[in-house]
Protein backbone atom coordinates (compact mmCIF):
# COMPACT_ATOMS: atom_id res chain seq x y z
CA UNK A 1 0.00 0.00 0.00
CA UNK A 2 1.77 3.66 -0.99
CA UNK A 3 2.15 5.90 1.77
CA UNK A 4 -0.90 8.40 2.30
CA UNK A 5 -3.28 5.82 0.82
CA UNK A 6 -4.35 4.64 4.60
CA UNK A 7 -6.26 5.73 7.21
CA UNK A 8 -4.60 7.51 9.85
CA UNK A 9 -5.15 7.30 13.46
CA UNK A 10 -3.33 9.29 16.73
CA UNK A 11 -3.09 6.65 19.61
CA UNK A 12 -2.02 8.64 22.69
CA UNK A 13 -0.06 6.85 25.59
CA UNK A 14 0.65 4.48 22.86
CA UNK A 15 4.62 3.87 24.50
CA UNK A 16 2.91 0.76 26.68
CA UNK A 17 -0.32 -1.04 28.21
CA UNK A 18 -3.49 -0.49 26.71
CA UNK A 19 -2.67 2.46 24.27
CA UNK A 20 0.21 0.42 22.77
CA UNK A 21 -2.11 -2.55 22.10
CA UNK A 22 -4.80 -0.23 20.44
CA UNK A 23 -1.40 0.77 18.48
CA UNK A 24 -0.53 -2.18 17.45
CA UNK A 25 -4.43 -3.34 16.49
CA UNK A 26 -4.16 -0.86 14.17
CA UNK A 27 -1.56 -0.89 12.29
CA UNK A 28 -2.11 -4.50 12.05
CA UNK A 29 -5.62 -3.38 10.79
CA UNK A 30 -3.97 -1.67 7.99
CA UNK A 31 -3.94 2.00 9.68
CA UNK A 32 -0.79 4.43 9.70
CA UNK A 33 -0.55 5.23 13.34
CA UNK A 34 0.80 8.12 15.09
CA UNK A 35 2.13 6.47 18.11
CA UNK A 36 2.38 9.29 21.07
CA UNK A 37 3.41 9.17 24.60
CA UNK A 38 4.71 11.78 27.08
CA UNK A 39 7.60 9.49 26.95
CA UNK A 40 9.26 10.04 23.63
CA UNK A 41 11.63 6.88 24.18
CA UNK A 42 8.79 4.79 24.81
CA UNK A 43 6.94 6.07 22.24
CA UNK A 44 9.83 5.62 19.85
CA UNK A 45 10.52 2.07 20.80
CA UNK A 46 6.73 1.35 20.13
CA UNK A 47 6.83 2.80 16.34
CA UNK A 48 10.14 1.10 15.39
CA UNK A 49 8.10 -1.80 16.69
CA UNK A 50 5.38 -1.38 14.43
CA UNK A 51 7.48 -0.20 11.60
CA UNK A 52 11.19 -0.36 10.85
CA UNK A 53 11.10 2.05 7.98
CA UNK A 54 8.83 4.82 10.22
CA UNK A 55 6.51 4.76 6.67
CA UNK A 56 3.49 4.16 8.58
CA UNK A 57 3.80 4.67 12.31
CA UNK A 58 5.66 7.50 13.63
CA UNK A 59 6.38 8.32 17.43
CA UNK A 60 5.90 11.75 18.50
CA UNK A 61 6.09 13.50 22.56
CA UNK A 62 2.33 13.90 23.64
CA UNK A 63 1.51 15.69 26.71
CA UNK A 64 -2.65 15.74 26.23
CA UNK A 65 -2.55 17.88 29.05
CA UNK A 66 -0.75 20.97 27.09
CA UNK A 67 -3.26 21.94 24.09
CA UNK A 68 -0.33 23.74 22.43
CA UNK A 69 1.40 19.86 22.38
CA UNK A 70 -2.10 18.40 20.93
CA UNK A 71 -1.93 20.74 18.12
CA UNK A 72 1.66 20.54 17.21
CA UNK A 73 1.47 17.13 17.13
CA UNK A 74 -2.01 16.77 15.12
CA UNK A 75 -0.48 19.11 12.64
CA UNK A 76 2.96 16.80 12.33
CA UNK A 77 1.37 13.36 12.45
CA UNK A 78 -0.95 15.36 9.90
CA UNK A 79 2.15 16.48 7.70
CA UNK A 80 4.09 12.96 8.49
CA UNK A 81 1.42 10.33 7.48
Amino acid sequence: MAQGSRPVALVTGAGRGLGRAIAERLHHEGFAVAVTDIDEDMARAAAGALDAEHRSARAYRLDVGKSGDVSATFRAATADL
